[in-house]
């Protein structure tokens, strides 16, 4: 049997004792690091049991989590100006329930022709970035229409001064309306399922002016 102080009185009081005998009042005991390891151990193995509730229930919607993993339609926006973007979606749905890498690849390299060929011609968006680089000789651009992003890249494609392009975006304004035409399209990720999930595209602009 081992002694502790009273935190009240500052007696000497056995470790089992419940009151201190001098001062009465009750005596907090530590808890042991035996009985402390237990503790601890008894809560991690709770925390795995609930863990393991919650993912047997996730896994069991097999039906909502196919769903969720299934691509979203367009909006009507996307649908109705930017109709591949459907053959996009359908292609990244395939490539994530592609078998093996070689279906992969094979998905990845028809979503790539199928970019490259693409031309968007007189289509409306959202200027939502405009900038040049120090002295104003070159200018990047941003247009987003709906959840597709169209960007010029920056180290081998940005827009010279004294351009069509350039003089025309020099007359706008972050956040407006725009028209615009864009060929030599590519998905901007550095990523093999990216750049086929992914709506973000470096594009060259060949023309833009204000919505009307």
């Amino acid at each position: 049997m081992g002694l502790m102080k009273c935190k009240s009185c500052g007696n000497e009081v056995a470790t089992d004792a419940v009151t201190c005998p001098k001062c009465g009042s009750p005596v907090k005991k530590k808890m042991g690091i035996v009985k402390l390891f237990f503790v601890v151990l008894g809560g991690l193995f709770l925390l795995c049991f609930l863990g393991s509730i919650v993912g047997g229930k996730s896994k069991g919607g097999g039906s909502s989590a196919a769903s969720s993993d299934a691509p979203a339609a367009p909006a009507p926006e996307v649908a109705q100006q930017l109709p591949w973007i459907a053959t996009v979606n359908d292609n990244c749905a395939k490539y994530k329930a592609a078998p093996n890498e070689i279906k992969k690849s094979a998905i990845y390299n028809e979503n790539e022709a199928l970019i490259a060929k693409t031309k968007v011609t007189n289509i409306s968006g959202k200027l939502v970035a405009l900038r040049t680089d120090q002295g104003g000789d070159e200018l990047s651009l941003k247009i987003k229409v709906g959840d597709v992003d169209f960007h010029t890249e920056s180290l081998f494609g940005a827009i010279k001064k004294g351009s069509a392009v350039y003089n025309a975006a020099a007359e706008m304004t972050v956040g407006q309306c725009v028209v615009f035409s864009a060929s030599s399209l590519k998905a901007s990720s550095m990523v093999e399922r990216s750049k086929v999930c992914d709506t973000e595209y470096f594009a060259v602009f060949t023309s833009i002016a204000p919505c009307k």
